[in-house]
């Protein structure tokens, strides 16, 4: 597909245009319209293999409920305890945990043995969020 898109482009190219005729242009346009037809055949016949990720076993406890830091307001805490709930019942994570700045505002879900449920302040630099 892509060969014949190349040597349309080249046969097109190669003449000028004010000797072109109305055939010529048809069948360039034909030629073009099987070229696409054979690139997205090969592409639907692409296989794709994924491949398996790998099973990390969860090391700590599960809250029963989600822990929301005593400044947070009522209201805030009512909105904080939705949405934890909902991403661990609705997506794949077992953990949430919500930040601002080096501050703990929320955590639910599996926590680490080492994690306190009392803390509120940890060190976030020496976390890797993503890798």
């Amino acid at each position: 597909g892509v060969i014949g898109i190349f040597i349309i482009l080249i046969n097109r190219f190669s003449i000028p245009l004010d000797k072109v005729t109305d055939i010529q242009s048809r069948a360039d346009i034909i030629a073009v319209i099987a070229s696409s037809g054979l690139l997205l055949n090969g592409l639907s016949e692409f296989d794709v293999i994924t491949r398996e990720r790998d099973q990390i076993a969860l090391v700590g406890y599960s809250l029963k409920s989600p822990w929301i830091n005593s400044n947070i307001n009522i209201q805030t805490k009512a909105i904080i305890t939705w949405g934890i709930n909902t991403i661990i019942k609705c997506t794949p994570s077992t953990s949430v945990h919500i930040f601002q700045g080096n501050e703990v505002l929320s955590r639910g879900g599996v926590i680490g043995f080492d994690d306190s449920k009392c803390v509120n302040t940890i060190n976030t630099s020496t976390m890797t969020i993503l890798q």
